[in-house]
C-alpha cells in the first residue's frame, strides 16, 4: 500500500505507475491523479512537448531510425495489414501527401518561372504563336496547353539535345549559352502540334500526311516545287 502525495489517499500499489528513480520505484502520485493533472494542463503540457521535441529533434530521429532497423519486418507487416484494413484511410493520407507536395512543386516552378523570364527576356521569347496553327503560346506558362514547345526542327541536329526548356533551367545566362541557343534555331509550337510531329524524318512524315489527305498527285507537285527552290531533301527526309 502507498499513499498519494496529492489526494492523501492509501492506495494499492498497482495504482501508481513506476518511476526508476524514487526508492520504492513508484511515482508519487497515483495513476488516477496524474491523469487527472495532465487534462488540466494538457495545453502546457503540448507547449512544453513541442520545445523539448525540437530541442531534440536529432535524438528522436536517431533513436526512430534505431527501431525501424530492430524491427523493420514487423512495421512493413504491420503497415501492409493496416492499407488492407483501411483502404479508404490509406487513399486519404495519399491524397493529403499528394496535395501538400503538389502545392510546394506549384511554388517552386511559379518561383523559377518568375526568375527565368527575367533571365532569358530578350533571348527566349515570353509570349509567341504557334507555326503549324498559330495559336497564342507563352514561355513558361503553368498549363503545358498554353506553353511554348521549343521545336528541334532541324532533324535534331541542334546542339542543345533534349528539351530545351529544361536546359534553360540548367544552365545561366551568359555570352556563350546565348550564342549556343541562337545557333540552334528552335521553332515554336503548341504542346498539340510538338506532339503529333516526330524530330527525326520529319519530311517523310508530313508528305505523308500530304498524301494521306490530297492525293499523291499533290504530294509530287509539292516536292517538284521544293526541288526548285534547292531541292531541300534534308527536310523531305531524303525523299525524290
Amino acid at each position: 500500500m502507498k499513499t498519494c502525495g496529492r489526494c492523501k489517499i492509501e492506495k494499492d500499489t498497482l495504482m501508481f505507475s513506476r518511476y526508476s528513480n524514487s526508492k520504492d520505484g513508484l511515482q508519487k502520485w497515483c495513476k488516477d491523479c496524474s491523469e487527472q493533472w495532465r487534462k488540466e494542463n494538457y495545453e502546457l503540457l503540448c507547449i512544453k512537448n513541442k520545445e523539448w521535441r525540437k530541442k531534440n529533434s536529432e535524438l528522436l530521429k536517431k533513436k526512430a531510425h534505431k527501431n525501424y532497423l530492430k524491427n523493420s519486418e514487423k512495421i512493413k507487416q504491420w503497415q501492409r495489414d493496416y492499407r488492407e484494413k483501411h483502404p479508404e484511410k490509406k487513399k486519404l493520407a495519399d491524397h493529403k501527401t499528394y496535395v501538400k507536395y503538389a502545392e510546394k512543386k506549384k511554388l517552386s516552378a511559379l518561383m523559377w518561372q518568375a526568375k527565368n523570364r527575367i533571365d532569358w527576356e530578350g533571348i527566349v521569347p515570353i509570349e509567341s504563336s504557334c507555326g503549324a496553327c498559330s495559336k497564342p503560346i507563352y514561355f513558361n506558362k503553368s498549363d503545358k496547353e498554353n506553353s511554348i514547345c521549343f521545336d528541334h526542327r532541324h532533324e535534331g541536329t541542334e546542339p542543345i539535345k533534349g528539351n530545351p526548356t529544361d536546359w534553360l533551367k540548367k544552365h545561366p545566362r551568359n555570352k556563350e549559352n546565348e550564342n549556343l541557343w541562337r545557333l540552334c534555331d528552335f521553332g515554336t509550337l503548341c504542346f498539340k502540334c510538338n506532339s503529333g510531329l516526330p524530330t527525326i524524318n520529319r519530311g517523310t512524315h508530313i508528305l505523308n500526311l500530304v498524301n494521306y489527305h490530297f492525293g499523291e498527285d499533290i504530294k509530287d507537285m509539292l516536292i517538284k516545287e521544293l526541288n526548285k527552290l534547292g531541292g531541300p531533301r534534308e527536310k523531305l527526309g531524303g525523299m525524290k
